[in-house]
């Protein structure tokens, strides 16, 4: 009888923000085979931050070939400002530029601080965020961004 191999597949978690896109891949097992936290500035325009945060993106998405790529929805509600515009913009342009390539998912955010956080943790604070992930994957980050990412790719896994 023919031996039978588990395939490895890489999960990414990408938590879209122009100050710090959090982008986390991960092994099926739950490793950490990268991570980035991507910062721009308002230095430069808003498209010019765009290409920028997708190159980077798009390139750990090639190098590391994922099952799936899990973005962090929007969060309708609480955006009311002329920012709301950037961050649809942003968002908008990632799916663009990976949706040829690669299966993206998208993960709304009360759904991911359900999965991290535990039932009726839909409205989680970043703290109770960072603190749960160290909790049940004994994983610490000092940015949020990134934390949040990494449960994107961890909701990927499904454990």
């Amino acid at each position: 009888m023919p031996r039978t191999t588990k395939l490895k597949k890489n999960y990414i978690g990408i938590d879209p923000s122009f100050t710090g896109t959090g982008i986390v891949v991960l092994n099926n097992d739950g490793q950490i085979i990268e991570q980035e936290l991507i910062s721009t500035t308002n230095k430069n325009t808003t498209e010019e931050r765009m290409i920028l945060i997708a190159q980077i993106v798009v390139g750990i998405c090639v190098r590391n070939r994922p099952a799936n790529i899990y973005i962090e929805g929007l969060p309708y509600g609480k955006l009311r400002t002329s920012f709301a515009y950037q961050l649809g913009a942003l968002h908008f342009f990632l799916k663009l530029r990976l949706h040829k390539k690669f299966n993206i998912v998208e993960v709304p955010p009360n759904k991911l601080k359900m999965f991290v956080g535990g039932p009726g943790k839909g409205n989680a604070t970043k703290a109770v965020m960072l603190l749960q992930t160290f909790k049940r994957w004994g994983e610490e980050f000092n940015d949020d961004n990134l934390c949040d990412a990494y449960g994107l790719a961890r909701f990927g896994i499904g454990k």
